[in-house]
């Protein structure tokens, strides 16, 4: 009898260990992403052919609504398959076949209160987001702290562009654009900025390369009108002034992203950073760009900027509140 109690907390404890960790690989199941609960703190490790991307890497956030980033139970996760065909006239493959796994994984923090996080992997590609449900009436959150990291394997070599000062450099523009990159720098190199480094960021990792970039901007593209929306939500502290020059930037981000991605486009020249040109695709499409405080969307009188720029204008932004 009590080899059998014995047995069935044995089996007990194994499931619930099991529970605390979950698995999702790209199509082809060359690409893995590893999720587990450490003394109840969330990381992911990435593997590609087997071999270490990613070592364990933190995640979570803390918010004004809570600590997500520790004290975390695992309450479930549910799988799904993503297949999409859309068609692009202005690239080389005009029609794309994407393929993906997605995984989705709901924690609580010891206040119960939920967090999903959504895993999405292709052949070659991870993209990850945070998912909640609505706390309170604001239906908004303020990030106190990011826990979110990438860690790397200590052999890892990068191709990094320091974080400048803000509004330092010619007429006060940096960070307009990128800084300079090191080549294969070891990448625990400190940026030279103590500012860190700005994305999207390569490393080097072996046999393998990973590129790694953030989306912190919601950008909206209406078909019909062919408008382009760009909104930029921003703490109290910041003026109409820091606004402009935050906008800017992130336009001529845009444009250079867009260019990229879109050989037909030209992206804004970095030898002319005095020059209000965001890129090729500005002379094409309207945009519409709002800066606003981060709990005040939808008041556009309050907005720092809500300046449409109409196609070919290529001008510079104002502010509509100081």
């Amino acid at each position: 009898m009590k080899r059998q109690v014995l047995l069935g907390v044995l089996a007990l404890l194994a499931s619930q260990a099991f529970a605390q960790q979950a698995v999702v690989t790209g199509p082809d199941s060359r690409l893995k992403l590893d999720f587990q609960l450490q003394d109840g703190k969330p990381v992911y490790s990435v593997t590609y052919d087997g071999k270490t991307v990613l070592e364990n890497s933190p995640l979570g956030f803390v918010s004004n609504i809570g600590d997500f980033s520790r004290q975390m139970s695992f309450v479930g996760q549910q799988a799904d398959k993503v297949e999409k065909t859309y068609t692009q006239d202005r690239i080389k493959c005009s029609t794309v076949n994407y393929s993906a796994n997605k995984l989705t994984i709901t924690l609580e923090n010891a206040e119960k209160k939920k967090l999903d996080l959504v895993f999405q992997l292709s052949n070659n590609d991870i993209a990850f987001r945070y998912e909640m449900p609505q706390y309170g009436e604001t239906a908004c959150m303020v990030i106190e702290k990011e826990a979110t990291g990438f860690d790397f394997p200590s052999t890892t070599t990068t191709f990094l562009s320091p974080q400048s000062d803000p509004m330092i450099g010619w007429q006060r523009t940096k960070p307009s654009y990128e800084e300079e990159y090191v080549p294969d720098e070891p990448v625990a190199t400190p940026s030279k900025y103590g500012e860190g480094y700005t994305f999207p960021a390569l490393f080097h990792v072996g046999d393998n390369w990973a590129l790694v970039s953030v989306l912190d901007m919601d950008v909206r593209y209406d078909g019909g009108s062919g408008l382009l929306t760009v909104l930029l939500p921003v703490t109290h502290k910041t003026t109409g002034e820091v606004a402009v020059v935050y906008a800017e930037t992130v336009l001529k981000a845009v444009g250079s992203s867009i260019a990229t991605q879109n050989f037909y486009y030209e992206a804004p020249d970095e030898e002319e950073a005095d020059k209000t040109y965001y890129g090729s695709y500005f002379d094409e499409h309207d945009v519409c760009v709002q800066v606003f405080f981060y709990d005040e969307e939808g008041k556009t009188d309050t907005y720092l900027v809500n300046d449409t720029m109409k196609a070919g204008e290529q001008r510079a932004l104002t502010a509509q509140n100081q």
